[in-house]
Parts: C-alpha cells; structure tokens; sequence
C-alpha cells in the first residue's frame, strides 16, 4: 500500500522488500513515472555506480540556466531621491514575483531518477525522516538531512519530468526520437 507521500510509498516497498528475504546490501531502484523517457544508458550507468557506494547514487544534470531567487509577496520600486537610489520594499497581494537575485549555479544540481540506494541505508533514513516528521523531495534528500553522501551520476536531458502541458509535447518528441 502506498502512502500520501512519495517517500511514505517507498517506505512501504522497502518493507515488502526486507520481508520478501532482501540483503540490506541489495540494491533498491527508485524511478518515478512522471519520466517516461530516461534513456536504458543512464539507468544502467546510475546502477553502476550505486554499486560502488556504500549508501547510493542518482542521475542528475547541472543546472544549465540562470537561477533566480524572488520575492516573497512584495513588490519593489526603485526611485531617485536626489542622486541616491532608494528601495522601498511593500508588502503586496500581487501574484508577480521579482528577481531579489541570482543564485550561483556552479555547484547546483537538478534532480532524476532513477535513484538507486542500498536497502538497509535507505530503510534507516526514511524511518528518520518519519520519526523527525521531515519534509523531502527525494529520497536523496533524506541521506542529506543525516549528511551522508550520495553519488551524482550526469543523467541525460531527455529524462525530463511531466509536470506541465507543456511538457506532454517535448516528452512525445523525445520519445518519437529515442524509437
């Protein structure tokens, strides 16, 4: 049975796992549907490297774009008082976000899946994360939470997620391509 939450499914599948006869040494492979197009390359190159780590790997690709921070429900304008710009920052319902700034993108990562994980470790970081009542994304960020590290394999960027319509198109394209 699954649950509310990704990780809470995961979860469940890690049980079923152990109670099948599973090695905390095997590994689990995490793949969610909503990328239909990993290439088979990527999956076999995230496995092989999962296999040389003592808690896991992931695909994932550099952030490519610029990366903006915005900000939280205020408006800015910007006016001369004289020669001295000045800021005034207000507090507003307005649904626009604006640029605070740009977030340095060198070491900034996005992540796939599949992530593969060994079972015993992955058992332990999600039963941390539900006894610490955690927020996560993926079951990459529980391992980060108890600062245990977690290889990046460079995933392709046809592994794209459907998350928005527009995305149904580039997924049909890249999927016409890879057959």
């Amino acid at each position: 049975m699954g649950g509310a939450e990704r990780w809470q499914s995961v979860q469940a599948g890690v049980k079923a796992i152990i109670e099948a006869g599973a090695d905390d040494s095997d590994l689990v492979i995490i793949h969610d549907a909503a990328r239909p197009a990993v290439p088979s390359h990527d999956i076999e190159q995230v496995i092989e490297a999962a296999m040389l780590e003592p808690y896991g790997a992931i695909l994932a690709t550099p952030v490519a774009d610029t990366l903006k921070e915005s900000y939280p429900q205020s408006t800015a304008q910007s006016e001369l008082v004289g020669e001295t710009p000045v800021v005034n920052l207000t507090v507003s319902s307005s649904p626009h976000s604006y640029a605070k700034r740009t977030i340095d993108r060198r070491h900034m990562w996005q992540a796939q899946t599949p992530q593969v994980f060994r079972l015993g470790q992955l058992q332990k970081v999600l039963t941390y994360v539900a006894e610490h009542e955690l927020t996560i994304t993926d079951e990459a960020s529980a391992f980060e939470y108890l600062d245990l590290p977690i290889r990046l394999v460079t995933g392709s960027r046809q592994n794209i997620k459907l998350t928005y319509p527009d995305d149904a198109i580039l997924l049909a394209a890249i999927i016409t391509a890879q057959f």
